[in-house]
């Protein structure tokens, strides 16, 4: 709990001291951005000061330590000087001082429980930590570790299309971008994905939406793609007044360090969205996975530690003297003698105590199960990466046996999800716009798979072949399909081992029928076609 108090102070002490190195912007009256982050630096001023006072009164009791929940406030730059904030921020300043919303006490956090905003600059110095690191780097590297299967629904022939559409994407990097995104999402709970178009760059276009047409997208202006970090952006503008649209809190346009940007340019991923009235204090973004993860880690960390203490000390000597030696003149003695012990206290020194005056006993504290103990708070990270220990850490779970085959079924069904509801809409987009680009129109039959991350092993796709092999056979014999329809799925099917079949080719009939005559239980005698029979 300590550990928990101690962050809120430096969170709060180090919020206040940003605020007050903030050079004043020249704006008269005060702008809305500085007029916010003043607030902001009072309301925390005064939380601080609340929780001395009650830490004080409480005579060492655990005193809740809460901060207002108020909008995110950009660092300087990000908006321009003399825009105003968010259309809501100032509702937020009126609800604070409505008695109604003052009498369930407002809207507030305790940082002493993990919740709230830190901000971004604390999640980024979080990534630092490999608990921090692993817990997201590993769940989008399996997001993008098989990738995608892009695939046509139509009859035509799109071969071309989808040679050339998966040569865009590895010349642009689209996986490296999104598992990058992934990543990002889980740090921060939020990334974006600009759009470079040609003419992006002439005055006022940023702001303009990019709609999926060629006359806005023409061929080969595509440029790229670039990822962007949710410290740099800041809603510019969003509807807070009709729940009923469409648009409602979702911003039209973000601010990139002072450039208006339109949102068609800014393709966005969050996986854990937030309610609506904890959107602008988390600046639009999602929660992240490392703030999730805090009261995990620092349990896990606090426990590492004590077991290294309780290792290194896990004996104590006991000294049995008159005591009352320490309040005469040769207490001093006494003193020194133990601070010499202490100082040599290892399993070469020597203590030298008077016999019959004074007696030394050991004491030691049994360490058996401290394993246990350690592991248990290292498997609690896992539970809330949803990520199986196997996979996150190398290691088997305490108390299972070796196979963990359905964990990692559950796991890839778990990130199959993800891949669903972080990736599916963004890169349908990106494949319309790389097709704008380089054809000039869009094929709304060319999508895509997300390929299957569980992957079976050699004697499991022989045995398949062979459970399908017997079935086509049976199908034959009963007359109910042909072996040129056989030969069609063995060419089609990936794992069969028989891609390169010339579908083209005739084939003998089998052996023991002639010329002329169906093969033994195949087609009837008026649809057999002995031309088609090679002699």
């Amino acid at each position: 709990m300590n550990r928990f108090l101690d962050r809120a102070k430096r969170f709060a002490a180090r919020l206040m001291g940003k605020a007050e190195e903030r050079p004043t912007l020249p704006t008269t009256p005060m702008s809305e951005v500085d007029l916010l982050r003043a607030e902001r630096s009072a309301a925390i001023k005064r939380a601080v000061e609340a929780y001395e006072v009650g830490k004080a009164t409480a005579a060492g009791a655990v005193v809740p330590f809460k901060v207002p929940l108020l909008p995110y406030v950009p660092p300087p730059g990000i908006c321009p000087s003399d825009t105003l904030v968010l259309a809501n921020d100032r509702a937020w300043r009126e609800m604070a001082n409505d008695a109604t919303f003052a009498l369930v006490g407002g809207i507030s956090t305790e940082l002493v429980n993990g919740i709230g905003f830190p901000g971004f600059a604390f999640l980024t110095e979080l990534t630092q930590l490999t608990e921090y690191r692993d817990i997201s780097e590993r769940t989008a590297s399996e997001m993008t570790r098989r990738w995608v299967k892009l695939k046509t629904t139509s009859d035509e022939d799109r071969s071309q299309v989808l040679e050339d559409l998966e040569n865009d994407m590895k010349r642009f990097g689209i996986r490296d971008l999104f598992r990058e995104a992934a990543k990002l999402d889980g740090f921060m709970g939020r990334a974006q994905l600009y759009v470079d178009i040609e003419g992006a760059d002439e005055p006022g276009e940023l702001s303009k939406p990019l709609f999926l047409l060629k006359y806005k997208i023409k061929k080969g202006s595509l440029r790229g793609f670039k990822l962007v970090e949710p410290i740099t952006t800041y809603p510019a503008s969003y509807n807070s007044t009709n729940p009923l649209a469409a648009d409602y809190y979702v911003p039209k346009t973000w601010f990139v360090y002072g450039t208006e940007v339109h949102a068609t340019r800014l393709l966005t991923f969050v996986s854990r969205p937030l309610p609506n009235m904890l959107k602008p204090v988390y600046n639009f973004s999602g929660m992240s996975l490392s703030q999730l993860a805090i009261p995990y880690v620092d349990y896990w960390l606090g426990t590492r530690d004590s077991v290294g203490r309780l290792i290194r000390n896990f004996s104590i000597i006991a000294l049995g003297t008159d005591l009352d030696v320490l309040l005469s003149p040769a207490g001093d003695e006494l003193v020194r003698r133990v601070e010499l012990f202490s100082a040599q206290r290892d399993n070469q020194g020597v203590f030298l105590f008077n016999e019959g005056k004074e007696s030394v006993t050991q004491t030691s504290v049994p360490i058996s199960g401290l394993d246990h103990l350690q592991a248990q708070a290292q498997e609690h990270m896992a539970a809330v990466a949803k990520t199986p220990l196997t996979v996150l850490l190398g290691i088997t779970p305490t108390g299972l046996n070796s196979t963990s085959d359905s964990d990692l079924r559950i796991y890839y069904d778990y990130v199959a999800d993800q891949q669903e509801i972080l990736f599916r809409r963004n890169l349908e987009t990106v494949l319309k716009i790389m097709m704008l680009s380089r054809y000039g129109e869009v094929y709304d039959d060319v999508t895509f798979d997300f390929v299957s991350l569980y992957a079976p092993t050699d004697k499991e796709t022989a045995d398949l072949n062979k459970v399908k092999a017997d079935t086509d056979a049976v199908l034959i014999d009963k007359g109910i399909i042909e072996p040129a329809e056989s030969r069609t799925r063995l060419a089609k099917d990936a794992d069969s081992g028989y891609n390169s079949l010339d579908l083209e080719k005739q084939i003998a009939p089998p052996e023991g029928s002639m010329p002329g005559e169906p093969p033994p239980g195949g087609v009837s005698d008026e649809d057999f076609n002995p031309s088609l029979v090679e002699a």
